[in-house]
């Protein structure tokens, strides 16, 4: 069975290391980061980390592992729900007529955005 992790960078400046995020947040809001060398292509077990105290490897300009290579390391990504907002600017009559559509439905703003987001395929029960 697959370690399951949230993501996996290749740094630049440690070319024979992998930094690992862990599943769970700390008080930053990420996952506990983790480094382990690379060589020998191995199952990776937890006995392998190495506390990581470097920056978020994001901010290094770091590039994440491809989803496959992850398999090679015995390592699985977690599939993310809800990872990113989506930020729009309405005039003040949009948002009322929004408003407005999302009331008749029943229906939160949010949920009257996302059931136009997907074309009105998102049934009632589907929501719940």
């Amino acid at each position: 069975m697959a370690l399951q992790i949230a993501n996996m960078w290749a740094v630049g400046s440690q070319p024979s290391r992998y930094v690992i995020e862990l599943l769970g947040k700390t008080r930053y809001g990420v996952g506990r980061l983790v480094f382990v060398d690379i060589q020998p292509m191995r199952n990776l077990t937890e006995k392998d980390f190495k506390e990581y105290s470097g920056s978020h490897p994001s901010k290094l300009g770091g590039t994440p592992v491809p989803d496959y290579l992850l398999s090679f390391y015995g390592l699985e990504k977690t599939k993310e729900l809800a990872s990113e907002f989506l930020r729009i600017r309405l005039t003040q009559p949009e948002r009322q007529e929004l408003e407005t559509k999302a009331k008749e439905l029943n229906m939160s703003l949010t949920e009257y955005g996302l059931f136009k987001l997907f074309d009105g395929k998102v049934s009632r029960n589907e929501r719940k």
